[in-house]
């Protein structure tokens, strides 16, 4: 089965600082093995070690994805595409 890629380890966290709030987002580009963008996979993102996702988005047809308002800690991070073994990753 194919594996999918998140492109220049393309996982950030970007803290913005607010009024007494810190929230930042996640984004990033779902690639399979050949450098080619890969539409419509579904990422999801949990609290470490968590069940259910706090936040889910789909890649738009360039690959791309982006998860806003997430606070500045560590999550865990799939992706799944069909045709492709799902992916994760830890500790991001």
């Amino acid at each position: 089965m194919k594996h999918l890629q998140t492109g220049a380890i393309g996982l950030l966290l970007f803290a913005t600082l607010g009024f007494a709030q810190n929230t930042g987002r996640i984004s990033g580009t779902v690639q399979d093995a050949s450098g080619a963008a890969v539409p419509g996979a579904v990422i999801n993102l949990y609290m470490p070690g968590g069940a259910s996702p706090i936040l889910t988005t789909t890649t738009t047809n360039d690959g791309n994805y982006f998860l806003a308002g997430v606070q500045p800690v560590n999550y865990d991070l799939s992706i799944e595409a069909k045709g492709f073994r799902k992916e994760i990753f830890r500790g991001i």
